[in-house]
């Protein structure tokens, strides 16, 4: 049987057929030209970005170069300006189209070099002055910053004639070979780095924080596996024969980790291989349902356990409730000065008062017997040093971490300002404010931003 299609139908179908291949066709065009649009927009915003990145290490290298022979608020405004230009420049490699990997080296020297300058500058502002040393620093990372600057202006030269390229191929066509280029020699830059001194400075990038060790593990025993699973053990009442051991933590603090499997949950601790402190614990248990204790009760709880677990003088300072959990943060008494570097935090069920977290990295890293000085200035002078408007309600002396993990004694004063409490520290050597820390109250406990 032939089936026969009429003259009409034939030309009806290819009409269709014409249509939909021109419309198919006109949907490719149409997704090709946004795609060129697209991948041309992304580019010019990258070549952008490296711009951005060319003119922020120019600027660092020319203020350097002038802070090495600076003083005074000269160099106090030199060392903001590098201060500012290395977040501009960190910015800028952010939205480049490359991992960290690719500039690694550049953004660690760029971090160190930002922090290093405010440090600097909080030197000179403070009217002390720069060491020989800190100058000698300032040369080095100088010639660090124009070798970087140099071969960063010499590739963007070929971006801003047309000649380079920065971008990646993404999900469009590929840029070119141009592309590969500029990243072999972004690769060839941070392969080549030059080296600059470690800095020793109050601030987080010092080499003595990356190369600190823990105070509390001086002159400790090393231990077996097995017994620091016992020592573990025992602070939270376990059956050391039911831990296993996970596996093994290295770095600046070793340690041991266990495993314990329950019918409430796993619990899990990190031990010292030295002495076998405790670091962290944690109870993976389920919530219990609505709480049974008060905060004042579990308090009482964690007070009772910090003790014997420590064998220390510890105070409580804050506490926070949330989800069924009463995080306390306690800190080291010595003389009756708080220490806040020696810090433990401990959780607990606010259903049975069980123990649920423990975390004392600070205090393995920072505990030891300090040989506190004696304060320059009175409380009576420190507090000359506030604001009018603060009405201070108590003062006590408290040893503080800085942001590069030095320890300053100062007059802790709790003040009362409009509706809110502060914290205001005040070096009980310079006589000069060192901290304000803001109270968050509510009926479920007090932080501190």
């Amino acid at each position: 049987m032939v089936l026969k299609i009429s003259r009409r139908t034939a030309v009806r179908a290819v009409c269709f057929s014409t249509a939909a291949l021109l419309t198919l066709g006109g949907f490719a065009v149409r997704y090709r030209m946004q795609s060129e649009a697209q991948r041309l927009a992304m580019s010019a915003g990258w070549s952008h970005a490296f711009g951005e990145l060319a003119t922020s290490l120019n600027s660092i290298d020319i203020a350097l170069r002038k802070g090495v022979v600076a003083t005074g608020p000269m160099l106090a405004t030199l060392t903001n300006e590098i201060s500012r230009d290395t977040a501009l420049a960190l910015g800028a490699i952010s939205s480049l189209p490359y991992s960290g990997r690719e500039f690694e080296n550049t953004s660690n020297f760029l971090s160190r070099l930002g922090d290093y300058a405010a440090y600097l500058s909080r030197v000179e502002a403070a009217g002390v002055g720069i060491s020989e040393e800190e100058r000698a620093n300032l040369g080095t990372l100088s010639e660090c910053a124009t070798d970087l600057n140099q071969q960063i202006a010499e590739l963007y030269s070929g971006v801003a004639e047309g000649s380079l390229t920065v971008g990646t191929a993404l999900d469009f066509e590929s840029i070119g070979s141009s592309v590969d280029v500029i990243g072999d020699a972004i690769s060839e830059i941070e392969l080549e780095f030059p080296e600059y001194p470690g800095l020793i400075y109050d601030g987080p990038f010092s080499e003595h924080i990356s190369s600190a060790t823990p105070k509390l593990t001086e002159g400790a025993q090393e231990l077996s596996a097995e017994e620091a699973a016992e020592r573990a053990a025992a602070i939270f009442g376990l059956d050391p024969a039911l831990l296993t051991l996970t596996g093994e933590g290295g770095g600046s603090l070793p340690v041991y980790c266990f495993m314990y499997s329950g019918e409430g949950g796993d619990i899990y601790i990190d031990a010292s291989r030295m002495g076998g402190y405790v670091v962290d614990m944690m109870w993976s248990r389920e919530s219990d349902g609505e709480n049974k204790l008060s905060i004042d009760e579990c308090l009482n709880a964690a007070r009772s356990f910090i003790e014997s677990a420590t064998g220390k003088t510890m105070k409580e300072s804050y506490h926070i409730a949330e989800s069924g959990i009463l995080t306390v943060n306690f800190a080291f008494m010595q003389d009756d000065v708080i220490i806040y570097p020696d810090l433990v935090k401990v959780s607990v069920s606010m259903y049975d008062g069980a123990i649920v977290g423990m975390e004392a990295r600070g205090f393995v890293m920072n505990h030891c017997q300090r040989e506190l000085p004696t304060p320059a200035v009175s409380a009576e002078e420190a507090r000359a040093a506030l604001g009018d408007s603060l009405d201070v309600q108590s003062v006590r002396l408290a040893v503080i971490p800085s942001s590069g993990k030095y320890e300053r004694l100062c007059y802790e004063f709790l003040c009362r300002t409009g509706e809110s409490n502060m914290l205001v520290y005040v070096n009980a050597q310079t006589g000069s404010e060192e901290q304000i820390l803001i109270l968050v109250e509510d009926e479920n406990g007090t932080l501190t931003i």
